[in-house]
């Protein structure tokens, strides 16, 4: 072989590694492409914290489907729901009958219930449907000391599903609804300033 050829040899093999190189290094990792990018909610005064889908809170999105935060009702997406209560362990049974029997008025009947563990906690999740009509929900109820969480979702026409970020509010093996339940955690509680707490139980943007 010449000097010629073996260069040109030489040179055609660096070209080859160096697109094999560029292809494998410029390839978009599996998996990572429409995966939810998580943010975490901390409520300092109740002592609590989950994560919810960034995108949420972008402009785009934020004044419908951003976390809102009024006191101890907190609401993100188009159809979710936290609502914080205080009761003794005795009364959960009793706070869960309340709970269903406010959606028994909106056409919400009981079709199945689950007990399961949110936090280190025994929690129930009721499932529930309209007859007749495609709309159903669920509520979570999860009680620490002396307050019980409810975490509460039901169909309606508006979404703010975003498939391409691979973000579902309930349904799917990664909704939201499920994800806050998974990571929700009971953290120590402060005890705030007069007017922060009067801050905290007013806005609607999370602290």
């Amino acid at each position: 072989m010449t000097g010629l050829s073996a260069r040109k040899s030489r040179g055609s093999l660096i070209s080859t590694v160096l697109l094999a190189f560029l292809a494998v290094t410029l390839m978009p990792a599996s998996g990572v492409e429409g995966a939810p990018v998580w943010k975490e909610y901390r409520n300092r005064r109740y002592g609590f914290s989950f994560e919810y889908p960034a995108a949420w809170d972008k402009a785009a999105y934020k004044t419908f489907c951003g976390l809102r935060v009024r006191g101890r009702e907190i609401r993100l997406g188009a159809r979710t729901f936290l609502y914080i209560e205080d009761g003794n362990p005795a009364d959960l049974a009793v706070q869960i009958s309340r709970f269903l029997r406010k959606k028994e008025e909106y056409g919400f009947k009981e079709e199945a219930r689950k007990e399961n563990t949110v936090a280190g906690v025994k929690a129930l999740t009721v499932e529930f449907e309209v007859e007749g009509v495609h709309r159903f929900g669920a509520a979570t109820f999860l009680q620490k000391g002396q307050r019980v969480f409810i975490l509460d979702w039901s169909a309606g026409s508006a979404s703010c599903d975003l498939e391409d970020r691979g973000i579902r509010e309930f349904l799917g093996e990664e909704s939201v609804y499920d994800h806050i339940l998974r990571t929700f955690k009971f953290e120590k509680t402060i005890s705030l300033p007069f007017w922060d707490t009067l801050i905290e139980e007013h806005k609607f943007v999370a602290p």
